[in-house]
């Protein structure tokens, strides 16, 4: 995920929080940060 572009990571994080990942699930799947996550809309 960290090496993917910005907007298809993204879409993405998006689908998956949508499906109903919370975001501290979404970062520790992604070993991307809380606050990268919490900002994607």
């Amino acid at each position: 995920m960290q090496n993917m572009s910005k907007e298809f990571r993204n879409v993405i994080i998006k689908a998956a929080k949508e499906y109903g990942g919370s975001i501290r699930q979404l970062s520790r799947l992604t070993g991307l940060s809380y606050g990268l996550i919490r900002k994607v809309n």
